[in-house]
């Protein structure tokens, strides 16, 4: 009879818990006037640093959650990375934000700040086109997005 009490005062709590979560929840659009340069986003991470990462058409965005910075690359600057069109990006056992363009990886170096090529690949191929497509068909069905690409 102990056990039983002690079941049900743990799933009040968690009901209680998850009650208050999901009432604290919204939504906030940035732009280009926010210092969002390209809003294609075709990726998003939070790494355990707690910057939030996007890769874009356009390069490497970072939002440390007052403002956005663009990485990119520019005619010149000897990085192997030759376009800004970002695909995918993960976090490497390092901290580093791990890329995915040109059917290519890229390693963007949080000290350097610039763009390495590398061997090492996104764990788990979750970038995969299916899975991607996958995510991007539920979130579709959030009345807020419809008609969003």
């Amino acid at each position: 009879m102990r056990w039983l009490s002690i079941i049900v005062l743990v799933m009040l709590f968690f009901r209680i818990m998850a009650e208050g979560i999901g009432h604290d929840v919204h939504i906030i659009r940035y732009d280009s006037s926010d210092g969002l340069m390209d809003a294609d986003v075709s990726c998003a991470l939070q790494d355990s640093v707690g910057y939030i990462w996007l890769s874009t058409h356009d390069g490497l965005v970072r939002y440390d959650g007052h403002a956005f910075k663009t990485y990119k690359v520019y005619p010149g600057d000897d990085s192997p990375l030759f376009v800004n069109r970002i695909n995918y990006i993960g976090e490497d056992k390092n901290h580093d934000i791990l890329c995915y363009s040109n059917k290519k990886y890229f390693r963007f170096c949080r000290d350097t700040e610039k763009f390495e090529e590398t061997r090492d690949t996104i764990e788990g191929r979750w970038h995969s086109e299916s899975r991607f497509r996958a995510y991007y068909d539920k979130l579709r069905l959030v009345e807020e997005y419809k008609g969003y690409r």
